[in-house]
């Protein structure tokens, strides 16, 4: 009898340790900010999962020579960051070697508020290609807000290096003119 309350317990324990990985957990870790000293032209580090689970850390994880990454932190936003999706497909930047995330900032919350924003937006994305390039990250929005002069009102678009330099900056939706803006920054860029 006591085996078998011993195994019990330890199946509970085990079963708790994976789902408060997988299932309470789920896409995201809060985000632990540094103070390092900061420069404007560069995105500062930032750290979260991807909808199907990937941990992946920015800068250090871009693998393209470039990539365009569109930073939202509101739900409503998701209309203005839609324009840049199909900006990006359209015009093919793939081809031209350019990547895409974007990145939902949203403040600390717990496991479990976590785990129902990741599924709500995984539920509502049907493209795996889009689920493995959005990466929700959990933090304090100010330090965002401050590093890089954004405000949580607007979305924001940066075409950057692989190491993080930010080559081109826009705020808001995709239109004609900044869509040319962001080709001849894309044109104009020469690996060094």
């Amino acid at each position: 009898m006591k085996k078998i309350v011993m195994y019990c317990l330890i199946g509970v324990l085990l079963s708790i340790g994976l789902l408060s990985k997988f299932y309470l957990i789920g896409p995201g870790e809060i985000m632990t900010w540094t103070n390092e000293q900061h420069k404007i032209d560069y995105i500062p580090r930032l750290e979260g999962e991807n909808l199907l689970g990937d941990l992946l850390s920015f800068p250090k994880d871009l693998a393209a020579p470039l990539t365009l990454i569109v930073i939202g932190f509101k739900r409503e936003h998701q209309i203005d960051i839609d324009t840049w999706i199909q900006t990006y497909q359209e015009k093919s930047l793939a081809d031209q070697s350019v990547d895409f995330f974007e990145l939902p900032i949203i403040y600390e919350v717990g496991m479990v508020k976590r785990l129902f924003i990741n599924n709500g937006m995984k539920m509502g994305i049907p493209d795996p290609e889009q689920l493995k390039r959005t990466v929700t990250i959990y933090m304090k929005r100010q330090n965002l807000f401050d590093a890089l002069k954004m405000k949580e009102d607007n979305i924001y678009s940066l075409l950057v290096t692989q190491k993080g330099k930010i080559l081109w900056r826009s705020e808001g939706a995709a239109s004609a003119q900044k869509i040319d803006t962001l080709e001849s920054a894309i044109k104009s860029y020469a690996p060094q």
